[in-house]
């Protein structure tokens, strides 16, 4: 531990207990969850492997310490998705969501005469598929047990940058896909989703089940916003988890939000500015959405750059969650 933890602790009591209290909570998530975040596990020498040695090298980023401090108390508030939460999520979105969902499409009542059975038969009937690279469908269907369609685990997003869209609409006909269910681990502005929901509209017009293990509420707007727009009624959103406004950290103050959130984006405009940088967003994230969700797999570029960019360059700022670029 270095200078700035240390000198907290060593300052006036009151302070010190916060300090202290905050630390041993870090470090229990850190061994619990920070150590699983996978960038730093493939990341080059210079990135620091330890997590509280990451949040002290970050704190040094800031240009005082009142900033310093408020972010380092922000830190309490991002939630943090381990590998073992999104086993969870996969089971949630089978079990709850997706199963609710073919039942009420079908008319099945757990106890009816062979119910089982046809609830199979409309399981194999659904291609189940990740919107985009992010979503890792081949672990989604080990830890729920489900087979899917061997053939039919690309992104839509992939697809269609690479036109293979001919392709899925010769795979449907072949498979005879029934319904669809477009999953994704990670919803935040909601574009990229977006983008791929209406792909998938614009060949297939069937019953679309919009699948979001985590999504935050401006995700959900822009879902629904594009299903109106569609004017689809067989197009359903029913994500597993949604993120509140009031554990978001906008430009503008959420009604609930807690009372640290004000000092933070303070600290959050002083390290945009250091960095360098013009992003959309700016200090708050993509499209301004300021997400404060990091998954293990990545931290999502919605997250305000303070925590997981390098501004300019690797010499510029030393963030906490170092961000993974994706292709």
């Amino acid at each position: 531990m270095s200078g700035t933890i240390f000198s907290w602790e060593s300052s006036d009591p009151e302070k010190a207990t916060k300090v202290i209290g905050l630390r041993r909570y870090y470090e229990f998530l850190s061994k619990r969850l920070y150590d699983e975040y996978e960038p730093t596990k493939i990341a080059k020498i210079p990135i620091q492997r330890n997590f509280l040695k990451r949040v002290d090298e970050w704190l040094g980023n800031f240009s005082s310490d009142e900033l310093r401090y408020s972010a380092f108390r922000s830190i309490e508030y991002i939630f943090f998705a381990g590998k073992r939460e999104y086993e969870e999520l996969y089971r949630c979105a089978d079990s709850i969501n997706m199963r609710t969902w073919l039942r009420s499409k079908l008319g099945l009542k757990i106890f009816d005469n062979g119910y089982h059975r046809a609830l199979k038969s409309a399981i194999r009937e659904t291609w189940i598929c990740p919107a985009t690279d992010s979503l890792k469908i081949n672990e989604f269907l080990k830890i729920t047990g489900l087979r899917g369609h061997s053939n039919g685990r690309a992104d839509w997003r992939s697809m269609k940058r690479m036109g293979q869209l001919d392709g899925v609409k010769k795979f449907i006909r072949e498979e005879k896909v029934e319904r669809i269910v477009l999953l994704e681990d990670f919803v935040g502005s909601g574009r990229q989703y977006c983008d791929a929901l209406e792909t998938v509209a614009s060949i297939f017009d069937g019953p679309v089940l919009a699948l979001p293990l985590v999504i935050c509420e401006e995700g959900c707007k822009s879902v629904r916003g594009l299903i109106k727009r569609l004017g689809r009624d067989n197009i359903e959103l029913s994500p597993v988890l949604v993120v509140p406004p009031n554990c978001m950290i906008g430009p503008i103050q959420n009604i609930g939000e807690p009372r640290l959130f004000q000092a933070l984006r303070n600290s959050m405009v002083d390290g945009y500015k250091t960095m360098k940088l013009t992003l959309n967003g700016e200090a708050y994230g993509f499209e301004w959405v300021g997400s404060l969700t990091v998954l293990y797999s990545n931290c999502p570029n919605n997250v305000p750059p303070i925590y997981h960019s390098y501004g300019k360059s690797e010499k510029t700022w030393k963030p906490i969650f170092p961000r993974g670029r994706r292709a």
